[in-house]
């Protein structure tokens, strides 16, 4: 059977992780040879170059308190086109070189990789950076990352509001990321292959309406 992916991407404080590992497991209880991946760019090549910026601003870049200063300074970093263009293409670069690799080697091993996180953060993350709506970010998607890295055959967006989230988070996550995050994580809901899951209830809640989701899927694949 030819390898399939499926990825869940989603706002803070939906239990990404542990529902792509619990998806794992209900797989693998189901007969399906199935591998778990965290796929999310965390950058090599360009880190020196993010904490010089952000050491040289007095900036933490968290996700929480700092937000508003860490969002500031990279706007500020990326008002030039060039500058912003050729920040895009690095880092899709060193995204691809991190990743790809694994993302091969690991599609070979199993019949059903699932990715924790993947491009659809990634491109979220780039969009904020660069001031682009979530129209914008989703037609990214489409022209240029699609272009460097395979597309799931399904993707799960858990979706979550900004104020539940950061309750949920409890690390000084602050509402104002997320809701930044939160539009184009609705957004995503509209691509291809993508569905939405509502992830305001409990844990288990959740898990079973993710299975629920992907059952016909599995059966197909």
């Amino acid at each position: 059977m030819p390898s399939k992916i499926l990825c869940l991407s989603g706002m803070d404080g939906t239990g990404k992780t542990t529902q792509a590992q619990e998806l794992v497991r209900q797989c693998r209880a189901a007969g399906y040879r199935a591998g778990y991946l965290w796929a999310r760019w965390e950058p090599f090549f360009l880190r020196p170059i993010i904490e010089r910026y952000f050491k040289k601003k007095n900036i933490s870049g968290r996700a929480g308190t700092d937000f508003k200063q860490a969002s500031q300074a990279k706007a500020k970093m990326l008002q030039r086109v060039w500058v912003r263009r050729a920040w895009r293409w690095f880092s899709i670069l060193d995204y691809w070189l991190t990743k790809r690799p694994r993302i091969f080697w690991a599609a070979r091993k199993w019949d059903i990789l699932i990715l924790d996180r993947y491009v659809y953060d990634f491109a979220i993350d780039q969009a904020l950076n660069s001031g682009i709506s979530p129209a914008e970010m989703a037609a990214d998607l489409e022209k240029r990352i699609f272009k460097f890295f395979p597309r799931p055959d399904r993707t799960l967006v858990l979706l979550l509001s900004a104020e539940e989230g950061s309750r949920r988070k409890q690390d000084g996550t602050g509402v104002g990321y997320l809701q930044a995050r939160n539009a184009y994580y609705q957004a995503l809901v509209h691509c291809p292959g993508a569905i939405g899951v509502d992830a305001s209830g409990t844990i288990p809640e959740v898990q079973s309406a993710i299975w629920q989701q992907i059952q016909p899927w599995l059966r197909e694949a």
